[in-house]
């Protein structure tokens, strides 16, 4: 049995981009995780100390896109994912960050911007 933990849709504002001006102010992202446990105590042991908590991981994918600059959104998906994977490394198999830029920067009308990032 394969436990995955799906978070999806966390909004948060964060200054990443190529430009000055977009590393100048907050603007909104979306951070979706997927994340495959790499047993599944949990499952039948119903503790939390099994598993990961969901909570947790939110907070470190919030910290990590108020807190830090990025160029590209490629790197803060990965920066995300390589913390998680850190921080969690007995209890995680992998992990899936997709990072939605909500409104970039562009000439054309684009809903989102996004990138997925997968670790092992």
């Amino acid at each position: 049995m394969v436990a995955v933990i799906n978070i999806e849709s966390v909004r948060v504002f964060g200054c990443h981009g190529l430009s000055d001006e977009e590393r100048s102010r907050p603007q909104p992202f979306e951070v979706d995780l997927k994340v495959t446990l790499a047993g599944d105590e949990g499952v039948w042991s119903d503790e939390i100390i099994d598993t990961v908590d969901y909570d947790s991981i939110v907070s470190i994918a919030v910290d990590t896109v108020e807190n830090t600059q990025c160029k590209l959104i490629e790197h803060l998906a990965g920066l995300i994912g390589r913390i998680i994977m850190d921080e969690y490394r007995d209890k995680v198999e992998s992990i899936s960050v997709t990072v939605r830029k909500l409104h970039p920067p562009m000439i054309y009308h684009v809903g989102s911007v996004g990138v997925c990032v997968e670790q092992r």
